[in-house]
């Protein structure tokens, strides 16, 4: 994650006594697809999603691409800064990269990636983009909002597309619709385990209703919240 620390220095959540900037990532709770960049493009550890006819090998490591604190304090961070955490991380081996609707980052990511992708630095083929919706009361605000998401992030489709929160089951055809028009290859869903004791059971009422499965979930998982049983659940 970006750190930019400037509007902070007096506040010593972000800073030591001694004006040192603390490291804000091992503060915040990192998600799945969260990670610490690798040397080269990562192929050994990829995890397979899929049939052999449609099939989606996802890296074990991505990069988020909410930049804290800008967006929930001072709002869009500047494009100079996504772009060279961009760059870095795609120079890194990162090709995962988890944006959503809600990350005020995702326009310039976009950018980024195209201007990457021009450069020669990475294939389109290479790359694993994933966006999340935080909008479905309805099958226009759905389709809304991914083409929302297409435009910000310049591309025709995404590898991913979830709802950003555990989406009431009448609306999972609508992110069905989107496989069915060719601008997402697979579904997901996000932070089911946040409805607690219900979570389980909310995601078998999904699951037996979906006619495209979720073949990702992304939710918190860390050493201090290990969330054994959604893991072995999914």
């Amino acid at each position: 994650q970006v750190k930019a620390w400037e509007d902070h220095r007096d506040d010593d959540i972000y800073f030591d006594k001694a004006g040192v900037p603390r490291d804000w990532y091992w503060f915040r709770q990192p998600k799945v697809f969260g990670g610490i960049p690798a040397e080269e493009p990562q192929s050994k550890n990829n995890i397979g999603l899929g049939s052999a006819a449609s099939e989606l090998k996802l890296p074990s490591v991505g990069f988020g691409t909410a930049f804290y604190p800008e967006d929930h304090f001072r709002g869009s961070p500047e494009e100079h800064i996504v772009n060279q955490a961009v760059e870095e991380a795609l120079r890194s081996g990162i090709r995962l990269f988890d944006c959503a609707n809600q990350y005020t980052s995702q326009c310039h990511v976009g950018a980024a990636l195209e201007r990457a992708m021009q450069q020669g630095l990475v294939r389109r083929e290479e790359l694993v983009i994933v966006t999340k919706l935080a909008s479905f009361d309805c099958q226009a605000s759905v389709e809304a909002g991914l083409s929302r998401a297409l435009s910000e992030l310049r591309l025709d489709y995404v590898d991913i597309l979830m709802p950003h929160i555990p989406t009431p089951v009448e609306a999972w055809g609508w992110f069905e619709d989107a496989i069915d028009a060719g601008r997402a290859r697979f579904l997901g869903v996000s932070n089911y385990d946040q409805l607690g004791v219900g979570a389980i059971p909310a995601f078998q009422e999904l699951l037996q209703v979906a006619r495209i499965k979720p073949a990702v979930h992304e939710f918190e998982l860390h050493p201090l919240l290990q969330n054994r049983e959604m893991v072995d659940f999914c």
